[in-house]
């Protein structure tokens, strides 16, 4: 009786164990993306940020590169991901070549 008893005990607890060990862990994580491209590309005749996030979408028109002009565009970029990032964003990777940029973040 006493190993019955035993027996039903370590099962109870090893089904506990093993069911909350695979709950769900919630929802599936949130990213966006920030795609620079640079004006007069073949992709772009004028330069812009396109953002997506949440199912929404931004454009935001640069202006054609010119020495006196990179720190302006700069801002601009450095601002779309500042945004991301007061809504509970955090950059995980930036990748890019010669005219787009790719910037992609996760929800906290």
């Amino acid at each position: 009786m006493r190993t019955r008893i035993c027996i039903m005990l370590a099962t109870l607890i090893l089904t506990i164990i093993i069911t909350t060990s695979f709950k769900a862990g919630g929802e599936a994580p949130k990213y966006a993306t920030i795609r620079v491209v640079e004006a007069g590309t073949v992709i772009s005749g004028s330069g812009r940020i396109i953002i997506i996030y949440e199912g929404k979408s931004e454009d935001i028109p640069l202006d054609k590169p010119t020495p006196n002009n990179s720190a302006v565009i700069a801002t601009k970029i450095n601002k779309a991901i500042n945004e991301l990032a007061g809504k509970g964003y955090e950059l995980v990777t930036q990748s890019g070549g010669d005219y787009v940029t790719t910037y992609t973040l996760i929800k906290k």
